[in-house]
């Protein structure tokens, strides 16, 4: 549900760059940061999925916390340490604003970036099945257990 609101928003802005009068390079900068944002929006809820799925009382602050963290710390460890997107392009494709580093990023960047951004994906949704699997087999051996005691 979370990839189609974001690709839902996704498609609505993708018009917006071809209207927009902007160079070829502008353009495909802009197209890829839209699609690596969405990306790193894809590995935010993943991670606050994980949380709130976790037996921790305190669940939601935690989530809060660390998405928090996610979002603005390395923004602020940028700006505290003077790193420039065109500097560091790969630390800043992973923050909370990759859109800003596809203008200084190379093809080879773009792609580490893309690809390890995809194995989190994949990474974090598999430990999620995995979780899904084990409350589910819990709550059927639960079902279980009161129907042969009744």
């Amino acid at each position: 549900a979370i990839a189609i609101n974001i690709g839902l928003v996704t498609l609505y802005t993708i018009p917006s760059i071809f209207i927009l009068p902007l160079n070829s390079s502008d353009r495909m900068s802009s197209l890829l940061g839209l699609i690596v944002s969405g990306m790193i929006a894809l590995i935010y809820a993943s991670i606050t999925q994980l949380i709130v799925m976790s037996k921790n009382n305190k669940r939601g602050f935690l989530a809060l916390g660390t998405i928090a963290g996610l979002t603005f710390l390395p923004l602020i460890c940028f700006g505290f340490f003077g790193i420039q997107p065109s500097d560091m392009t790969l630390m800043w494709l992973f923050s909370a604003l990759p859109s800003v580093a596809t203008e200084y990023a190379s093809s080879s960047v773009l792609l580490m970036g893309v690809l390890g951004q995809l194995a989190a994906i994949a990474t974090l949704n598999l430990q999620m099945t995995r979780l899904l699997r084990k409350a589910g087999m819990s709550e059927t051996k639960t079902l279980l257990s009161q129907a042969r005691t009744t």
